[in-house]
């Protein structure tokens, strides 16, 4: 969905009808000092509607630290949907060496390949 630009009488109304308070914080905005942007209760990439149900006034420093903690939600969200419809596979990084290598490393120095279905010996 496609976030829309919010016009300064748009901005104006948000602002009066939530009293002028910053709903992370709870402080007062002061539109002298402070900058007040609009800030997605939901956020559009985890489903929310660019409506005004779903926006409230924020203070900017406010919503730079409540979208850098929805980063990795968002990006929770994309995986677990990517996994769910058998797209996502998470990376392979082997170790050399370990019981997920191909390879295996006796103590006498001598490297050996792993048997596919070999039971694994722990000594």
């Amino acid at each position: 969905m496609k976030r829309r630009n919010w016009t300064k009488a748009q901005r104006a109304r948000l602002y009066e009808a939530h009293a002028g308070v910053c709903h992370i914080c709870g402080e007062p905005i002061d539109l002298d000092t402070d900058r007040m942007e609009v800030e997605h209760v939901v956020p559009l990439a985890l489903g929310g509607a660019d409506e005004w149900s779903n926006v409230r006034p924020a203070h900017a420093s406010c919503h730079a630290a409540k979208t850098r903690a929805d980063v990795t939600h968002i990006a929770k969200a994309k995986r677990v949907n990517l996994k769910h419809t058998g797209q996502f596979r998470p990376p392979r990084r082997i170790v050399p060496g370990s019981r997920t290598s191909r390879f295996k490393k006796c103590l006498n120095g001598t490297v050996l390949i792993r048997q596919k279905g070999a039971p694994n010996a722990r000594a």
